[in-house]
């Protein structure tokens, strides 16, 4: 999908509210697929909610309030630590913790 953050915002301002990046974990707009799934070194760039300009400062966590462009599935992974998930678990509440890193952003909320 190439739809800058402008046309993703205001079509979801549209159908589910002013609120609707709340919803998300992480909002990717431009993903640029289908090399988001297939090119391995492409890094996110942040996006100036107001200009809707990218800016090239380096991506290494994706925060949920803010909103990202381009970027790739391993990069991904690596932003919201999905890496490393262990299935040795005792209990659901140790399955969460394990699969999430004990963080709410690593879950598949994510709008791209």
């Amino acid at each position: 999908q190439k739809s800058t953050f402008w046309y993703v915002d205001a079509g979801m301002r549209y159908v589910i509210g002013d609120d609707w990046r709340d919803m998300w974990d992480a909002t990717i707009v431009s993903a640029g697929k289908p090399r988001f799934y297939t090119e391995n070194e492409r890094p996110f760039r942040q996006i100036d909610q107001v200009t809707g300009r990218a800016q090239f400062t380096q991506v290494t966590q994706l925060d949920p309030k803010e909103v990202y462009a381009e970027g790739c599935l391993k990069q991904l992974t690596k932003c919201l630590q999905w890496n490393s998930v262990s299935l040795e678990v005792e209990s659901d509440d140790d399955l969460q913790t394990q699969v999430t890193g004990g963080s709410s952003l690593a879950s598949p909320n994510v709008l791209y």
